[in-house]
């Protein structure tokens, strides 16, 4: 009976091993592995912790790198993190949706950084904020080389848009802040675009102002002015290829107002010279 006993304790123990030992097979096999870590990346992600959800997906891609679902997590949770941080961490925002572009290059996640950049910087107020917003823009690629829509950048250059181009201190003081960034960024459509718009609204400003001056001393004046603003253009954007349709505009434009300048001096004197007689 004893014997029998010992046998029966013997089996029960042998199939209580086996068990154990299938169970945790079973529990430690890749794919339980992989639904363990999925699992617990979801319920980080439904809680809000983005780094621990991201940190769980990973454990998952290490174990099946081809896993759909823990690459989508991670996007998800790189995208969550970066709706939280915004108004607190903008240049941590950027970078979560920057991870998230590097796992998946497209339009939605561009569009996305593009959004989240265009939140973060303000509307300009000076043109320095013009010129670091812009810098900005071009380092984290939402503006890119040659032309191209892009609202931020249309939002930033319209702030060069000078009420009075008479004035020729607010007029000088866009026009070399555009040069700044045109010497950055050579080729930037928009950019030349919005200088050279600025650069003949206040050339024909000037024109006006030449044609309805009732002064010699008044058309002098404004003549030194316009070929002192010319002249430093033509020197500010040097000699780089790039810009010699533009110098030469430049050029031609003065020579039109130098001209213009001089015929309404003689107007003037022959008028003056009608009313003496």
């Amino acid at each position: 009976m004893k014997t029998l006993l010992k046998v029966l304790a013997m089996i029960a123990a042998a199939v209580l091993g086996a068990v154990i030992g299938i169970s945790l097979a079973i529990y430690g096999s890749p794919k339980s592995q992989l639904g363990r870590a999925l699992e617990e990346g979801q319920r980080y992600l439904s809680e809000l912790q983005y780094e621990e959800a991201i940190t769980s997906f990973r454990a998952a891609l290490e174990i099946d790198p081809a896993d759909k679902t823990a690459v989508d997590g991670i996007k998800d949770a790189y995208v969550g993190w970066a709706d939280s941080l915004k108004d607190d961490d903008w240049v941590m925002a950027l970078a979560c949706i920057a991870s998230a572009l590097e796992m998946d290059n497209s339009t939605a996640y561009r569009t996305e950084l593009s959004e989240t950049c265009a939140a973060w910087i303000a509307t300009p107020d000076s043109y320095e904020g013009c010129e670091e917003s812009y810098d900005k823009l071009v380092e984290l690629e939402v503006v890119v080389s040659g032309d191209g829509t892009n609202e931020k950048e249309d939002e930033i250059l319209s702030y060069y848009d000078v009420t009075d181009v008479a004035d020729a201190d607010a007029s000088e003081d866009a026009l070399s802040s555009l040069e700044t960034m045109l010497l950055r960024y050579r080729d930037r459509i928009k950019l030349i675009d919005k200088y050279s718009e600025l650069l003949e609204s206040y050339c024909d400003s000037a024109a006006a102002r030449l044609s309805a001056a009732d002064s010699v001393k008044e058309v002098n004046q404004i003549l030194d002015q316009v070929q002192a603003l010319l002249q430093k253009r033509i020197e500010q954007l040097g000699d780089e290829a790039e810009f010699n349709a533009i110098r030469e505009r430049i050029s031609s434009r003065l020579e039109e107002l130098t001209q213009l300048g001089a015929g309404r001096e003689t107007a003037i004197r022959e008028s003056q010279e009608e009313l003496e007689d």
